[in-house]
């Protein structure tokens, strides 16, 4: 998906890092963490700690349910069953024919069918919607695939990153068995055992390094065979998904189930040029965007594109680009 403001993010390492940073750590922990589960009246919960772990403070305040007023954002439902998890800030969800202000370390779950967002306006349904400001991590679950995706809320204006897609065959029977104990009314533990599951899926699938590309991509270009064409695609989509990662060929091999050599050969065939000097060059167009639209720190760009030395980054835009960073931020404003 893509920022309404026609910027774009990349959400490959954002989404690792909110799973492990964010999400498991708060289901760890032991506190109260609240959720809502979406039907036709939502119901916020609060999910049991693990055993043996003690019970510590409320560390989520309880979302607050009210009726819609005259709505800024639209609504859809689908098929789909998913979470948005508030990374930080508040939120202002759409979920079953309700507004559910869910606040930093809440869980939204919506059944399949539910009224939600369309995700076209600020997540901020009450008065002043210039104070929003939040952060969401959104989890969608089809039969055999895991979407994520992440959106921001800053005043007026909302903004997200593409779909990231995660194969997993064992998803379907996972997703029906839990649904099932949904619908029999036991919406605490069966939404609760889904989070616990689906988390530590996707940690455990981005962990092994598993195909991870933007959904259109996905479709557009099967995750198997070994033509050289498909390999050479599925290496420069891999790269262009995982930049702000450390990748060598050999990692990209491993991610895409291949050789070294294959890789190295075929991607050259593909792109024009070797893989060191397509992913310096991918690594700096997107820091030029990143720029030339935000107003992130110098080191935080460097670090998002996959520069772990912030001064190793000036120095190498500089002698690529001609400028140092700043000058070139200064010149596109």
């Amino acid at each position: 998906m893509k920022r309404k403001t026609g910027k774009e993010i990349e959400p490959s390492q954002l989404v690792i890092d909110v799973i492990e940073r964010e999400v498991l750590p708060r289901l760890q922990d032991g506190g109260e963490t609240y959720l809502v589960v979406a039907q036709k009246q939502p119901q916020v919960l609060v999910l049991p700690s693990l055993p043996g772990v003690p019970r510590e403070e409320t560390t989520s305040f309880t979302p607050h349910i009210s009726k819609p007023g005259g709505l800024r954002d639209k609504w859809h439902k689908d098929a789909l069953t998913g979470f948005a998890y508030v990374i930080c800030g508040e939120a202002d969800l759409l979920l079953g024919r309700r507004v559910v202000t869910c606040h930093a370390g809440n869980f939204a779950f919506f059944l399949p069918h539910t009224w939600r967002n369309r995700g076209f306006a600020s997540h901020w349904e009450r008065p002043g919607p210039a104070q929003t400001n939040c952060d969401l991590l959104w989890i969608f679950l089809k039969e055999k695939e895991v979407f994520c995706h992440m959106c921001w809320s800053r005043g007026a204006e909302h903004f997200g990153s593409r779909h990231l897609f995660i194969p997993d065959d064992r998803l379907l029977s996972l997703v029906e068995l839990l649904q099932d104990g949904i619908f029999q009314g036991e919406a605490l533990q069966a939404a609760g055992q889904l989070l616990w599951c689906v988390y530590d899926r996707v940690r455990r699938k981005l962990r092994e390094g598993n195909f991870l590309i933007d959904h259109v991509a996905a479709q557009e270009i099967p995750n198997t065979g070994e033509s050289a064409d498909s390999i050479g695609q599925r290496a420069q989509l891999y790269v262009d998904a995982n930049l702000p990662q450390q990748m060598t060929l050999e990692s990209v091999a491993r991610a895409i189930f291949t050789t070294r050599a294959r890789v190295s050969r075929e991607f050259r065939a593909h792109t024009g040029q070797t893989f060191g000097a397509y992913l310096l060059h991918s690594r700096l167009e997107r820091a030029k965007v990143l720029l030339g639209t935000t107003s992130y720190s110098i080191k935080a760009i460097a670090w998002r594109v996959g520069f772990t030395d912030p001064d190793y980054f000036s120095t190498t835009f500089r002698r690529v680009i001609g400028i140092t960073p700043t000058e070139f931020r200064k010149k596109r404003r």
